[in-house]
Protein backbone atom coordinates (compact mmCIF):
# COMPACT_ATOMS: atom_id res chain seq x y z
CA UNK A 1 0.00 0.00 0.00
CA UNK A 2 1.32 3.08 -0.86
CA UNK A 3 2.57 5.56 1.99
CA UNK A 4 2.64 2.98 4.62
CA UNK A 5 6.08 1.34 5.78
CA UNK A 6 7.08 -2.36 6.29
CA UNK A 7 6.72 -2.04 9.62
CA UNK A 8 3.08 -0.26 9.41
CA UNK A 9 -0.31 -2.13 9.56
CA UNK A 10 -2.67 0.02 7.86
CA UNK A 11 -6.20 1.05 9.96
CA UNK A 12 -9.35 -0.37 8.77
CA UNK A 13 -12.32 1.80 7.79
CA UNK A 14 -15.49 1.33 9.12
CA UNK A 15 -18.56 3.03 8.02
CA UNK A 16 -16.61 6.47 7.12
CA UNK A 17 -14.39 5.93 9.99
CA UNK A 18 -11.08 6.16 9.54
CA UNK A 19 -7.89 5.87 11.71
CA UNK A 20 -4.50 6.77 12.07
CA UNK A 21 -1.80 4.64 11.16
CA UNK A 22 -0.06 2.84 13.63
CA UNK A 23 3.84 1.54 14.00
CA UNK A 24 4.39 -1.61 15.28
CA UNK A 25 7.43 -0.84 16.79
CA UNK A 26 6.05 1.60 18.66
CA UNK A 27 4.97 -0.58 21.23
CA UNK A 28 7.68 -3.00 21.09
CA UNK A 29 10.57 -1.31 21.01
CA UNK A 30 14.16 -3.00 22.06
CA UNK A 31 14.90 -1.36 24.83
CA UNK A 32 18.77 -1.59 24.32
CA UNK A 33 18.42 0.35 21.04
CA UNK A 34 18.91 4.10 20.73
CA UNK A 35 15.43 4.04 17.82
CA UNK A 36 13.07 6.59 19.12
CA UNK A 37 9.47 6.11 18.01
CA UNK A 38 8.08 9.07 16.34
CA UNK A 39 4.81 10.82 16.83
CA UNK A 40 2.43 10.70 13.97
CA UNK A 41 1.95 14.25 12.77
CA UNK A 42 -0.98 14.93 10.52
CA UNK A 43 -0.33 16.33 7.27
CA UNK A 44 -1.89 19.99 6.86
CA UNK A 45 -5.03 18.83 4.25
CA UNK A 46 -5.85 15.76 6.72
CA UNK A 47 -6.26 18.46 9.07
CA UNK A 48 -10.14 20.02 9.97
CA UNK A 49 -10.94 23.48 9.10
CA UNK A 50 -10.96 24.33 12.21
CA UNK A 51 -7.92 22.09 13.61
CA UNK A 52 -5.98 24.34 10.76
CA UNK A 53 -7.22 27.92 11.98
CA UNK A 54 -5.51 26.77 15.34
CA UNK A 55 -2.04 27.21 15.34
CA UNK A 56 -1.57 25.85 18.93
CA UNK A 57 -3.15 22.22 17.65
CA UNK A 58 -1.59 19.21 18.35
CA UNK A 59 -2.70 16.10 17.11
CA UNK A 60 -2.41 12.78 19.13
CA UNK A 61 -0.86 9.97 17.52
CA UNK A 62 -4.01 7.45 17.90
CA UNK A 63 -6.85 9.98 17.39
CA UNK A 64 -9.78 8.79 15.44
CA UNK A 65 -10.86 11.04 12.47
CA UNK A 66 -14.32 10.77 11.35
CA UNK A 67 -15.56 11.46 7.67
CA UNK A 68 -17.31 14.94 8.46
CA UNK A 69 -13.98 15.63 9.75
CA UNK A 70 -11.92 14.23 6.40
CA UNK A 71 -14.30 16.54 4.48
CA UNK A 72 -13.36 19.66 5.94
CA UNK A 73 -16.39 20.09 9.04
CA UNK A 74 -14.71 21.69 11.79
CA UNK A 75 -14.43 19.23 14.90
CA UNK A 76 -16.50 19.52 18.02
CA UNK A 77 -13.20 20.76 20.19
CA UNK A 78 -13.06 23.78 17.22
CA UNK A 79 -16.70 24.50 17.44
CA UNK A 80 -16.83 24.56 21.48
CA UNK A 81 -14.02 27.35 21.35
CA UNK A 82 -15.53 28.90 18.88
CA UNK A 83 -19.15 28.95 20.39
CA UNK A 84 -17.36 30.26 24.08
CA UNK A 85 -16.01 32.68 22.91
CA UNK A 86 -18.96 33.95 21.18
CA UNK A 87 -20.58 33.82 24.37
CA UNK A 88 -18.37 35.69 25.85
CA UNK A 89 -18.82 38.24 23.54
CA UNK A 90 -22.17 38.21 24.11
CA UNK A 91 -22.20 38.58 27.58
CA UNK A 92 -19.95 41.63 27.23
CA UNK A 93 -22.12 43.15 24.97
CA UNK A 94 -25.49 42.58 27.41
CA UNK A 95 -24.21 43.44 30.44
CA UNK A 96 -24.77 47.04 30.80
CA UNK A 97 -27.96 46.08 29.24
CA UNK A 98 -28.97 43.70 31.96
CA UNK A 99 -27.72 46.24 34.79
CA UNK A 100 -29.86 48.93 33.22
CA UNK A 101 -33.40 46.92 33.17
CA UNK A 102 -32.11 45.98 36.94
CA UNK A 103 -31.11 49.30 38.19
CA UNK A 104 -35.10 50.44 38.93
CA UNK A 105 -35.75 46.97 41.01
CA UNK A 106 -32.51 47.54 43.34
CA UNK A 107 -33.36 51.10 44.05
CA UNK A 108 -37.31 49.62 45.15
CA UNK A 109 -35.86 47.20 47.61
CA UNK A 110 -33.10 49.45 49.03
CA UNK A 111 -35.77 51.94 49.73
CA UNK A 112 -38.17 49.45 50.75
CA UNK A 113 -35.80 47.62 53.08
CA UNK A 114 -33.78 50.27 54.32
CA UNK A 115 -34.19 49.90 57.69
CA UNK A 116 -33.00 46.19 57.48
CA UNK A 117 -30.06 47.23 55.43
CA UNK A 118 -29.20 49.88 58.28
CA UNK A 119 -29.51 46.98 60.72
CA UNK A 120 -27.32 44.61 58.81
CA UNK A 121 -24.41 46.93 58.44
CA UNK A 122 -25.13 48.25 61.82
CA UNK A 123 -24.80 44.76 63.57
CA UNK A 124 -23.00 42.54 61.24
CA UNK A 125 -20.27 44.84 59.67
CA UNK A 126 -19.76 48.19 62.15
CA UNK A 127 -19.60 45.38 64.79
CA UNK A 128 -17.13 43.08 63.30
CA UNK A 129 -14.96 46.36 61.95
CA UNK A 130 -14.63 47.65 65.63
CA UNK A 131 -14.20 44.04 67.00
CA UNK A 132 -11.34 43.56 65.07
CA UNK A 133 -9.47 47.25 65.64
CA UNK A 134 -10.09 46.98 69.55
CA UNK A 135 -9.60 43.30 70.08
CA UNK A 136 -12.48 43.65 72.42
CA UNK A 137 -16.50 42.39 71.89
CA UNK A 138 -19.16 44.86 72.15
CA UNK A 139 -20.68 43.60 75.23
CA UNK A 140 -16.95 44.73 76.33
CA UNK A 141 -17.05 47.42 75.07
CA UNK A 142 -20.30 48.38 76.75
CA UNK A 143 -19.37 47.40 79.84
CA UNK A 144 -16.06 49.64 79.89
CA UNK A 145 -18.15 52.82 78.64
CA UNK A 146 -20.72 51.82 81.77
CA UNK A 147 -18.10 51.96 84.33
CA UNK A 148 -17.17 55.10 83.44
CA UNK A 149 -20.53 56.84 82.86
CA UNK A 150 -22.62 55.00 85.22
CA UNK A 151 -23.37 55.11 88.67
CA UNK A 152 -23.08 51.94 91.10
CA UNK A 153 -25.96 50.83 92.61
CA UNK A 154 -28.45 52.31 90.80
CA UNK A 155 -29.91 49.65 88.22
CA UNK A 156 -31.73 52.61 86.65
CA UNK A 157 -29.34 55.01 85.40
CA UNK A 158 -27.29 51.73 83.92
CA UNK A 159 -30.36 50.82 82.13
CA UNK A 160 -30.52 54.52 80.34
CA UNK A 161 -26.62 54.12 79.94
CA UNK A 162 -26.85 51.20 78.11
CA UNK A 163 -29.84 52.81 76.15
CA UNK A 164 -27.32 55.75 75.67
CA UNK A 165 -24.84 53.53 74.13
CA UNK A 166 -27.03 51.81 72.15
CA UNK A 167 -28.23 55.00 70.36
CA UNK A 168 -25.60 57.19 70.03
CA UNK A 169 -22.04 54.37 69.99
CA UNK A 170 -22.89 51.04 68.82
CA UNK A 171 -26.04 49.12 68.52
CA UNK A 172 -26.66 46.63 71.11
CA UNK A 173 -29.45 44.59 70.03
CA UNK A 174 -30.94 44.55 73.33
CA UNK A 175 -34.95 44.89 74.67
CA UNK A 176 -35.17 48.55 75.18
CA UNK A 177 -36.66 50.69 76.43
CA UNK A 178 -40.82 50.04 75.04
CA UNK A 179 -40.21 46.12 75.64
CA UNK A 180 -38.58 47.03 79.22
CA UNK A 181 -41.65 48.63 80.35
CA UNK A 182 -43.85 46.03 78.92
CA UNK A 183 -41.47 43.68 81.09
CA UNK A 184 -41.37 45.35 83.88
CA UNK A 185 -45.43 46.17 84.13
CA UNK A 186 -45.84 42.15 83.86
CA UNK A 187 -43.45 41.28 86.24
CA UNK A 188 -45.32 43.69 89.01
CA UNK A 189 -48.65 42.68 87.77
CA UNK A 190 -47.38 39.16 88.79
CA UNK A 191 -45.48 39.70 91.78
CA UNK A 192 -43.50 36.03 91.34
CA UNK A 193 -41.73 34.22 93.74
CA UNK A 194 -39.00 33.14 91.75
CA UNK A 195 -38.19 33.70 87.83
CA UNK A 196 -36.26 32.60 85.12
CA UNK A 197 -34.71 33.58 82.41
CA UNK A 198 -33.43 32.18 79.06
CA UNK A 199 -30.90 34.26 77.55
CA UNK A 200 -28.88 36.75 80.10
CA UNK A 201 -26.72 38.20 77.10
CA UNK A 202 -25.43 41.57 78.39
CA UNK A 203 -28.14 42.27 81.33
CA UNK A 204 -30.66 44.33 80.36
CA UNK A 205 -33.08 41.95 80.58
CA UNK A 206 -32.32 40.47 83.83
CA UNK A 207 -31.80 44.20 85.18
CA UNK A 208 -35.73 44.89 84.66
CA UNK A 209 -36.78 41.54 85.97
CA UNK A 210 -35.22 41.88 89.32
CA UNK A 211 -35.97 45.36 89.73
CA UNK A 212 -39.66 44.58 90.07
CA UNK A 213 -39.16 41.52 91.84
CA UNK A 214 -41.05 41.73 95.11
CA UNK A 215 -39.14 41.29 98.43
CA UNK A 216 -37.52 37.88 98.64
CA UNK A 217 -38.01 37.22 95.10
CA UNK A 218 -35.28 35.39 93.41
CA UNK A 219 -34.31 34.90 89.62
CA UNK A 220 -32.26 32.38 87.91
CA UNK A 221 -30.43 33.47 84.52
CA UNK A 222 -28.59 31.26 81.92
CA UNK A 223 -26.48 32.04 79.53
CA UNK A 224 -24.75 29.95 77.33
CA UNK A 225 -21.59 32.24 75.81
CA UNK A 226 -19.03 32.12 79.00
CA UNK A 227 -17.65 35.25 77.96
CA UNK A 228 -20.56 37.27 77.95
CA UNK A 229 -22.08 35.73 80.89
CA UNK A 230 -18.69 37.26 82.41
CA UNK A 231 -19.72 40.54 81.25
CA UNK A 232 -23.13 40.36 82.24
CA UNK A 233 -22.24 38.85 85.96
CA UNK A 234 -20.13 42.23 86.79
CA UNK A 235 -23.18 44.69 85.37
CA UNK A 236 -25.52 42.40 87.33
CA UNK A 237 -23.14 43.17 90.38
CA UNK A 238 -22.68 46.87 90.04
CA UNK A 239 -26.30 47.29 90.37
CA UNK A 240 -25.93 45.77 93.31
CA UNK A 241 -27.75 42.63 93.62
CA UNK A 242 -26.15 39.68 94.69
CA UNK A 243 -26.37 36.10 94.16
CA UNK A 244 -29.25 35.32 96.23
CA UNK A 245 -31.38 37.62 94.37
CA UNK A 246 -30.19 36.89 91.09
CA UNK A 247 -27.81 34.00 90.26
CA UNK A 248 -26.42 33.63 86.95
CA UNK A 249 -25.78 29.87 85.41
CA UNK A 250 -23.72 29.54 82.48
CA UNK A 251 -24.13 26.32 79.85
CA UNK A 252 -27.17 26.05 77.64
CA UNK A 253 -30.80 26.02 77.73
CA UNK A 254 -31.28 22.12 76.90
CA UNK A 255 -28.52 21.06 79.35
CA UNK A 256 -29.49 23.25 82.03
CA UNK A 257 -33.09 22.95 82.88
CA UNK A 258 -33.50 19.27 83.74
CA UNK A 259 -31.04 20.40 86.91
CA UNK A 260 -32.77 23.11 87.89
CA UNK A 261 -35.05 21.26 90.46
CA UNK A 262 -31.69 18.68 91.75
CA UNK A 263 -28.91 21.20 91.36
CA UNK A 264 -30.05 25.15 91.74
CA UNK A 265 -33.33 24.10 93.77
CA UNK A 266 -35.97 25.71 91.75
CA UNK A 267 -39.23 23.79 92.14
CA UNK A 268 -41.10 25.92 89.96
CA UNK A 269 -40.94 29.35 87.75
CA UNK A 270 -43.66 31.41 88.30
CA UNK A 271 -42.52 33.85 85.45
CA UNK A 272 -40.46 32.75 82.68
CA UNK A 273 -38.40 34.87 80.06
CA UNK A 274 -37.31 33.22 76.74
CA UNK A 275 -34.73 35.89 75.22
CA UNK A 276 -32.28 33.88 73.54
CA UNK A 277 -32.67 32.00 70.11
CA UNK A 278 -35.81 31.89 68.80
CA UNK A 279 -35.88 28.60 67.38
CA UNK A 280 -34.93 27.10 70.46
CA UNK A 281 -38.16 28.59 72.16
CA UNK A 282 -39.99 25.79 71.64
CA UNK A 283 -37.51 22.83 72.97
CA UNK A 284 -37.34 24.59 75.54
CA UNK A 285 -40.94 25.60 76.46
CA UNK A 286 -41.68 21.69 75.83
CA UNK A 287 -38.78 20.90 78.53
CA UNK A 288 -40.22 23.02 81.11
CA UNK A 289 -43.26 20.97 80.87
CA UNK A 290 -42.00 17.73 80.74
CA UNK A 291 -40.25 18.68 83.81
CA UNK A 292 -42.99 20.00 85.40
CA UNK A 293 -41.38 23.25 86.29
CA UNK A 294 -44.07 25.10 85.15
CA UNK A 295 -47.48 26.03 87.63
CA UNK A 296 -50.76 26.33 86.93
CA UNK A 297 -51.23 30.12 86.29
CA UNK A 298 -47.56 30.72 85.31
CA UNK A 299 -46.61 33.81 82.89
CA UNK A 300 -43.44 32.95 79.70
CA UNK A 301 -42.57 35.91 77.87
CA UNK A 302 -41.53 35.57 74.83
CA UNK A 303 -39.28 38.01 73.11
CA UNK A 304 -38.40 38.41 69.34
CA UNK A 305 -41.36 36.72 68.47
CA UNK A 306 -42.03 38.55 64.64
CA UNK A 307 -38.68 39.30 64.10
CA UNK A 308 -36.91 37.57 63.33
CA UNK A 309 -39.73 35.38 64.20
CA UNK A 310 -40.74 32.04 66.24
CA UNK A 311 -43.55 30.97 64.35
CA UNK A 312 -43.49 27.27 65.26
CA UNK A 313 -43.53 28.36 68.59
CA UNK A 314 -46.33 30.62 68.35
CA UNK A 315 -48.34 27.62 66.47
CA UNK A 316 -47.59 25.06 69.74
CA UNK A 317 -48.83 27.80 71.88
CA UNK A 318 -51.95 28.60 70.49
CA UNK A 319 -52.70 25.03 68.74
CA UNK A 320 -51.82 22.50 71.80
CA UNK A 321 -55.01 24.26 74.30
CA UNK A 322 -52.98 24.69 77.29
CA UNK A 323 -52.05 28.59 76.87
CA UNK A 324 -53.75 31.76 76.60
CA UNK A 325 -51.90 33.90 74.53
CA UNK A 326 -51.73 37.99 74.17
CA UNK A 327 -49.10 39.29 71.80
CA UNK A 328 -47.80 42.75 72.63
CA UNK A 329 -46.35 44.84 69.60
CA UNK A 330 -43.77 46.89 69.54
CA UNK A 331 -40.62 47.60 67.08
CA UNK A 332 -36.79 46.94 67.37
CA UNK A 333 -34.74 49.76 69.45
CA UNK A 334 -33.53 52.50 67.43
CA UNK A 335 -35.64 50.98 64.45
CA UNK A 336 -39.02 51.02 65.08
CA UNK A 337 -40.37 50.66 61.43
CA UNK A 338 -38.98 46.99 62.07
CA UNK A 339 -42.16 45.62 63.70
CA UNK A 340 -41.06 42.60 66.39
CA UNK A 341 -43.23 41.77 69.85
CA UNK A 342 -43.67 40.19 73.06
CA UNK A 343 -45.70 36.92 73.20
CA UNK A 344 -47.46 36.69 76.99
CA UNK A 345 -48.61 32.98 77.36
CA UNK A 346 -50.72 32.23 80.86
CA UNK A 347 -50.18 28.38 81.57
CA UNK A 348 -53.32 26.67 82.52
CA UNK A 349 -52.13 22.95 83.44
CA UNK A 350 -50.96 19.95 82.11
CA UNK A 351 -54.69 19.62 81.52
Amino acid sequence: MAGVGPGTQAAPRRDGVRHEPFRSHDRHQDPASNHRPRAYAFPERLRCRGCRQNPSFRPHPYRVITANQWEGTPCVTSRQTRDARKGRAQVGTMSPAIALAFLPLVVTLLVRYRHYFRLLVRTVLLRSLRDCLSGLRMEERAFSYVLTHALPGDPGHILTTLDHWSSHCEYLSHMGPAKGQILMRLVEEKAPASALELGTYCGYSTLLIARALPPGGRLLTVEQDPRTAAVAEKLIRLAGFDEHTVELIVGRSEEVIPRLRTQYQLNRADLVLLAHRPRCYLRDLQLLEGHALLPAGATVLADHVLFPGAPRFLQYAKSCGRYRCHLHHTGLPDFPAIKDGIAQLTYAGPG
